[in-house]
C-alpha cells in the first residue's frame, strides 16, 4: 500500500510518497504532479485509487469506460474540468489515439512505464488534464462501458455495484457513507484510531438541502440565518411556517391578495409579511 501526498497520523503499515501541493497550482496540477512524480518510486505494475473509492463485496480491479471525453458530462464540474475534458481529447487525436473517456470514480489497474511517458509527453500543457483518460487510450487498454459509481448527498450503491465512491459530506453526513461504516465496522491493518472530525456549516447545510430534496421539497431561505420558512412541493402546493407551524399558503390568511399586516401592508409570502413586521419592531 502506497500514498501519496499528506499521509494522515492514524494511517499505519504504509508506504509514503511525500508532495506538498503547489498553491500556485490548480487541483488537477498539482495531482498531475503528484502522480508523475511516484511513477519514479512505484513498482512496473500497480492500481490508481482515489482515497474515498471503497469495494462493497469481493470483487476484482475494474477497467471501465463511460462514453466519449468530449461528450460526458457530470453536474458540478465547472468550466476548467470541461475545458480539460476537450483538450486532453485534442490532445490524444493529435496522437492518433482514441478519445474514450475513463474518468470514472473506480480504481484503474496502471502499468508504471506507460503512465511515466504518457505524462512527460503533456508538458504541463493542460491544466484539468484526464491522466486517466490519456494514459488509458494511449496504451489502448480497451475496457468495458460501464456507468459511474459516485454518489452523492442523496442515495447509496445499487445491489449490483461492487464499487461506491463518495465525497466529503456524503461520507461523514448521508447514506452512503453510514452504510459504508456499518459495512466495515472494524479497522483494517493499515488503519489506527482517528480523531472525529466536527460536521462543517457547509455540510450541514448540504444534508439539509438533500433532506429537503428527498422529500420533494426545495427549501427557500429568508436571510442570512438560513430559516425554512417556505416549502415549494413539486405539485405546486406550497406551506408557510407560521408561529412554528407548517400551514397550507391559501389558508394562513382570509385576505385574497396576500398575507396583511395591521398597517395594511400586503406582502406575497410569508417570509415578505415576516420582513415587514421586523421593520416595524426597528422603528419602535
Amino acid at each position: 500500500m502506497w500514498i501519496v501526498g499528506h499521509k494522515p497520523s492514524w494511517v499505519r503499515n504504509v508506504r509514503h510518497i511525500d508532495y506538498t501541493a503547489d498553491p500556485a497550482l490548480s487541483k488537477w496540477e498539482n495531482v498531475t504532479h503528484a502522480t508523475a512524480i511516484s511513477t519514479g518510486q512505484l513498482p512496473d505494475e500497480w492500481v490508481l485509487f482515489n482515497d474515498d473509492f471503497f469495494a462493497v463485496k469481493p470483487t476484482v480491479v475494474p477497467l471501465w469506460y463511460h462514453g466519449r471525453l468530449k461528450t460526458v458530462e457530470r453536474p458540478g464540474n465547472g468550466a476548467t474540468w470541461r475545458a480539460g475534458k476537450y483538450q486532453t481529447a485534442r490532445l490524444l487525436e493529435s496522437w492518433g489515439s482514441d478519445t474514450v473517456d475513463y474518468e470514472l470514480h473506480v480504481p484503474m489497474p496502471v502499468i508504471n512505464d506507460g503512465m511515466a511517458e504518457v505524462l512527460g509527453r503533456t508538458n504541463g500543457r493542460i491544466v484539468a488534464l484526464q491522466r486517466r483518460s490519456l494514459y488509458a487510450n494511449y496504451l489502448g487498454v480497451g475496457g468495458t462501458q460501464h456507468v459511474d459509481v459516485a454518489v452523492g448527498q442523496r442515495g447509496t450503491w445499487r445491489p449490483d455495484w461492487g464499487w461506491v465512491a463518495t465525497n466529503d459530506v456524503s461520507f461523514r453526513s448521508c447514506e452512503v457513507g453510514e452504510r459504508i461504516r456499518d459495512l466495515f465496522p472494524t479497522p483494517s491493518v493499515f488503519e489506527g484510531k482517528a480523531r472525529p472530525v466536527p460536521q462543517t456549516r457547509s455540510e450541514r447545510l448540504t444534508v439539509k438541502k438533500a433532506q429537503a430534496m428527498e422529500e420533494s421539497v426545495m427549501p427557500r431561505y429568508q436571510n442570512k440565518k438560513e430559516r425554512l420558512v417556505r416549502k415549494v412541493y413539486r405539485d405546486g402546493t406550497v406551506t408557510v411556517l407560521v408561529d412554528g407551524q407548517w400551514q397550507p399558503e391559501t389558508t394562513v390568511t382570509d385576505e385574497p391578495d396576500g398575507f396583511a399586516c395591521d398597517c395594511g401592508f400586503v406582502a406575497k409570502t410569508a417570509g415578505g409579511l415576516t420582513s415587514h413586521q421586523r421593520s416595524h419592531t426597528k422603528e419602535k
